[in-house]
């Protein structure tokens, strides 16, 4: 990630080779940025270097793009989740070792850190809490109504969906899922 910088006074100057390159409008700097970062002195310059006529917010695109591909990621991690529990539920009903699917998995195109975590911690029983329930309720709400909006069955959030709602847990915003 580059980092770039605007100032309202155009004061800033490159000091070297490492120093971000500068920008002529708030717009210009945030145009194509993963992030944003705002250091401003009170309300009004807020407003200007928002939504001014060089401000940054239209140059981010449409309103709501970020929380849309969190959803995308949220649903990602839900399936990922599922399709690894999906593996070692059978190698262990079958009398297998799930460590040996990891190990077949491990180095080719199959292969992903995300199974290699949650499925060494499906192995060993251990699952350190990574989220709130209520906010895993919330993601797979979303990632579900989205998908049943635009026509898809988003059968994995959906599933996920009911799970957590049976979760006796979830009525306890300290409790978490792994």
């Amino acid at each position: 990630m580059k980092a770039k910088l605007w100032n309202g006074h155009s004061i800033a100057q490159p000091r070297s080779a490492t120093n971000p390159q500068v920008f002529p409008s708030a717009a210009a700097a945030a145009s194509g940025a993963d992030v944003v970062v705002t250091v401003v002195p009170d309300a009004a310059a807020i407003e200007s270097f928002a939504l001014g006529a060089d401000g940054f917010l239209p140059a981010l695109g449409p309103a709501g793009n970020g929380s849309r591909m969190k959803m995308v990621t949220n649903g990602w991690i839900m399936s990922s989740v599922a399709a690894t529990a999906e593996a070692m539920a059978p190698a262990k009903a079958l009398g297998l070792d799930g460590a040996g699917f990891l190990e077949g998995i491990e180095g080719t195109a199959l292969d992903m850190g995300y199974a290699q975590s949650k499925g060494q911690m499906m192995l060993d029983g251990v699952y350190p809490t990574s989220m709130r329930l209520a906010n895993g309720a919330k993601d797979a709400r979303l990632v579900s109504e989205a998908a049943h909006d635009a026509g898809l069955a988003g059968a994995v959030a959906r599933r996920w969906r009911e799970k957590v709602k049976q979760s006796p847990r979830r009525q306890s915003s300290a409790h978490g899922y792994a």
